[in-house]
């Protein structure tokens, strides 16, 4: 009855912890495509700034970099998962809204990198 419970208990923590690879694959692959079609999304409304998109997605990554190590201590310490996850899913559709609609009113191209860089 141990072994059946340990066996049972083992094989729903693997499930979890599949499901929570399967969701950040997936938001991390999601972010891969649109910093990869960065090029092709901002250059027809802001021609000529070919560098600036180089330097979009690499500003983008640095923050991603960050604010996992800044998120990672926070949570650490706090212990609030669930809430810190749905803020931070929150904030990102808000930045990336606002991404889109910098992009679609061609505002300066600073409002553009600072969006992209906080929506992922």
């Amino acid at each position: 009855v141990i072994l059946c419970t340990w066996f049972c208990l083992s094989c729903i923590s693997v499930c979890v912890y599949l499901y929570i690879c399967l969701c950040v694959g997936t938001c991390l692959a999601v972010q891969g495509s649109v910093l990869t079609l960065l090029d092709e999304i901002v250059l027809p409304y802001y021609p000529g700034h070919e560098k600036d998109v180089g330097y979009m997605g690499a500003a983008s990554q640095l923050t991603a970099i960050v604010l996992a190590l800044v998120v990672g201590k926070l949570l650490d310490l706090t212990k609030w998962f669930y809430s810190s996850t749905l803020l931070l899913m929150f904030l990102s559709t808000v930045f990336t809204a606002a991404y889109t609609l910098i992009i679609h009113y061609q505002l300066r191209i600073v409002f553009v990198y600072v969006s992209v860089s906080l929506s992922m």
